[in-house]
């Protein structure tokens, strides 16, 4: 669980902040759902 938030949290970090797509979002939510 630590291990995937930190990769998420490393992919946040490399995506610019000025351009969250939608699909990313609605897809890392719904995975952290999933192993929720």
């Amino acid at each position: 669980m630590r291990e995937s938030n930190e990769a998420l949290a490393a992919l946040a970090r490399e995506v610019p902040p000025a351009i969250p797509p939608a699909s990313v979002n609605e897809r890392l939510m719904s995975r952290i759902a999933d192993t929720a």
